[in-house]
Formats: structure tokens, C-alpha cells, sequence
């Protein structure tokens, strides 16, 4: 596939998570990476989060005042240790092809949406939540299913705010990690920017 054909559908990929994103609250990463990967896996995960930054910060400005403020420092937290984890462990990847692991990774996030049980909003669960989202987003760009669980006790309006809260802080915290790790830079931006129209045509 030629590099004109691969954004083009790209593009619809991005285009198709979006519209889930935008009508769920989450499911942009679940949606996008597996066919990003399959497309090349560069796109995974610098390039889909320099994209996917604009359709999530247009989330949390949307809902951002029922957001419930309180559950944001244990979550948060973990996000950041996580994060830190997961940047460190992308230093540890095996060489060669990168979908083995961000397929088992896929699997386990599906695992989790499909067949965890509604988790309590304690802060330590809160903090465990944004500590194993960091870790997946960091490696294979798949933020949100733990801590989606962990916010299930809320109203729809507060779920998606600080959902929409969560994976900008997220993207923030990542995208410095990735530079500093040797998995963003010029190229990974330039191809974040080729995804764009994708995410603007389905918001």
C-alpha cells in the first residue's frame, strides 16, 4: 500500500473512532489502534494521540463543568506513576514487529471492558485504575478501560467530563515521555497531522 493509500484509510479509521468516542465518552483507542497497527504500527501510538489530543480536549470542554473534581488527585496520580512505568518499559520492547505485544495488550483492555467487575470508587482502586491506564497508554496508547470501570458509579454527564479530563491529562503526560524514549519526533507529529482530517470529519 502506497503512503497516500495508507493515511487515506487511516483517516477512516480515525474518522470511525471518533464517532464512537464522541457518542460513548470512551472506546477512541479500542477503535483505532488494532487497524492503526495492522496499517503500520508507527501510528501507534505517538502519531494517533497528536490527532486524537484535539477530539479529546474538545471532550473535556464540552463537559467539563459536571466534572467531579474530587476524584481527580488519586487518579491522576496513578496516571502519572503509571505513565512513568510505561515509558520506561517501552525502553525493554523487543526489536522487530511491535503488533505481538500491542495485540495482547488490545486483548487485555477488551478482557477488562468485557468481564471485570464494577470497581468500588475508593481512592486506592481510583489510584490502581490511573496506574494501569498509564502503563497501557504509554505502551500501545489504550488509556481508558480500567479507569472507565472505576467510574462507573457516576452519572453520565460526570462520567464523560472526567473521562474527557483523564486522557488529556493523559496525552500530556505521555507524548514528553515518548520524545525522551526515542518513540516521537518529527516524523510521528507529521503523521499525528495526516490523522487530523480523520478526527474532524468524525466529530
Amino acid at each position: 500500500m502506497d503512503t497516500l493509500a495508507l493515511f487515506a484509510v487511516a483517516a477512516l479509521v480515525m474518522a470511525a473512532a471518533t464517532a464512537v468516542q464522541v457518542a460513548a465518552g470512551l472506546g477512541f483507542a479500542l477503535v483505532a489502534v488494532p487497524p492503526l497497527v495492522a496499517l503500520d504500527p508507527m501510528l501507534v501510538p505517538g502519531p494517533m494521540f497528536t490527532a486524537g489530543v484535539v477530539l479529546i480536549l474538545w471532550q473535556f470542554l464540552h463537559e467539563r463543568r459536571h466534572l467531579p473534581w474530587h476524584l481527580a488527585p488519586p487518579t491522576l496520580g496513578g496516571l502519572a506513576a503509571g505513565t512513568a512505568l510505561g515509558v520506561i518499559a517501552t525502553l525493554f520492547l523487543p526489536e522487530g514487529d511491535p503488533r505481538p505485544v500491542f495485540g495482547a495488550i488490545i486483548l487485555l483492555a477488551v478482557g477488562i471492558s468485557i468481564a471485570a467487575p464494577r470497581l468500588p470508587p475508593h481512592p486506592l482502586v481510583l489510584a490502581l485504575a490511573g496506574l494501569g491506564s498509564g502503563l497501557m497508554g504509554a505502551i500501545a496508547g489504550v488509556h481508558g478501560p480500567l479507569v472507565a470501570l472505576a467510574l462507573l458509579h457516576l452519572p453520565l454527564p460526570a462520567y464523560r467530563a472526567f473521562l474527557g479530563m483523564f486522557f488529556t491529562v493523559a496525552f500530556v503526560l505521555v507524548m514528553p515521555g515518548l520524545w525522551a524514549a526515542g518513540r516521537y519526533g518529527p516524523g510521528e507529529f507529521a503523521a499525528g497531522l495526516a490523522l487530523l482530517p480523520g478526527v474532524l470529519a468524525g466529530v
